[in-house]
């Protein structure tokens, strides 16, 4: 076990968070804390999807994680920001609730996060222009397979292009945070 990390304050009582958390600290209240776990999945594999899921894996039905269904209850369309997002981790993704519902992936939360931005030959009319002529295209095929894939489809590439015009973007230039958090730590 590790050298133990000096404690920022008592949250709560009972509750102790690390100097390196402040933020944290002051919404402690709102926080359920998990203090131990069982499991009967051995593999690690199978107890991560069990953890993140709420179930164990198995069969053809692919389940959502607990990000998914808190975009999928708590989702607020006309957000710029993702309502889920997937640092550093394994993804899953949305499951029985569709792709809408996927968690934003951030791989390296010390590198910059990729396609956060249009090309550089490319500029926000350009791009909208694009999307114009695919779904020009696309209109024949989506007319004849209605449903939640083809409504996702087009939902998807609608916030991509809310994100990427964003004031909020900021969000994720993880590099460049300034507000004391830890660098260079893995977050699950």
């Amino acid at each position: 076990m590790g050298v133990p990390l000096p404690l920022f304050r008592q949250a709560l009582k009972g509750i102790e968070v690390s100097e390196h958390l402040p933020q944290v600290a002051e919404q402690a209240h709102h926080l359920s804390i998990i203090r131990s776990m069982v499991s009967r999945e051995g593999n690690h594999e199978r107890a991560r999807y069990l953890l993140h899921t709420g179930y164990a894996p198995g069969g053809a039905v692919r389940h959502p994680t607990l990000g998914s269904f808190t975009s999928y209850y708590l989702e607020d369309s006309l957000s710029d920001l993702p309502s889920c997002v997937n640092i550093n981790s394994p993804t899953y993704a949305g499951g029985f609730l569709g792709a809408t519902h996927d968690p934003f992936v951030v791989k390296d939360p010390m590198k910059p996060v990729e396609d956060l931005s249009y090309p550089s030959q490319m500029d926000t009319h350009r791009f909208r222009e694009r999307l114009k002529m695919l779904k020009a295209i696309e209109e024949d095929f989506i007319a004849k397979r209605t449903g939640r894939g083809t409504e996702a489809h087009e939902a998807v590439y609608k916030k991509a292009d809310q994100l990427i015009n964003s004031p909020k973007i900021d969000a994720f230039q993880l590099n460049e945070r300034t507000d004391g958090y830890p660098r260079g730590i893995r977050y699950e």
